[in-house]
């Protein structure tokens, strides 16, 4: 392994197929049919790990040297819908009651990481319609980012401020602040 590629890209899952291969179409069914077993949060970082699956098999048209701008383009638009699902998951998941204060979070920190990966593509020597393809798929990162903030209150006022605790057992607790 040569040290930067670990540095640089932990953390993202292995991709056997590439898109383009013939057996990538087997993989598009299977990860369709496991994402039905994923309910409420389960499911958005179900899908945010589809996403980086996605960040992934870019990382490797890159690396590959691969020109065919569908498959990037493809590819892209997968980890847009990914990503997508993953906000409507925890979205319904809300609207059933449940407090997702520190899901929206998770998904804000997944949507950071996402946007430095697809940054670090960009600086790399792609051919100029590719760089335009991973750019603007930043941008609409970028975007569901700061969408999602309306989900996540921040107030440097302690007397407004929102807490969320988790509590292991019963007993009495002391809050400092």
């Amino acid at each position: 392994f040569c040290e930067g590629y670990v540095r640089e890209y932990f953390g993202l899952p292995f991709v056997r197929f590439l898109p383009g291969s013939i057996f990538y179409q087997f993989i598009e069914w299977k990860e369709e049919k496991e994402a039905k077993n994923y309910p409420g949060f389960s499911q958005a970082e179900y899908q945010l790990h589809l996403a980086d699956k996605r960040l992934e098999e870019i990382r490797n048209l890159i690396d590959r040297g691969e020109e065919k701008r569908e498959l990037y383009s493809k590819t892209l638009d997968k980890l847009d819908s990914e990503i997508l699902q993953a906000i409507q998951a925890v979205e319904q998941a809300e609207k059933e009651g449940m407090n997702m204060y520190l899901s929206w979070q998770k998904i804000s920190e997944h949507l950071s990481s996402l946007s430095l990966h697809l940054n670090t593509f960009v600086q790399r020597k792609i051919p100029g319609e590719i760089f335009e393809e991973i750019d603007d798929a930043n941008l609409r990162v970028e975007k569901y980012k700061h969408d999602i903030q309306k989900h996540i209150w921040y107030s440097e006022d302690l007397q407004t401020k929102r807490f969320v605790y988790s509590i292991p057992f019963p007993a009495e607790y002391k809050l400092f602040y």
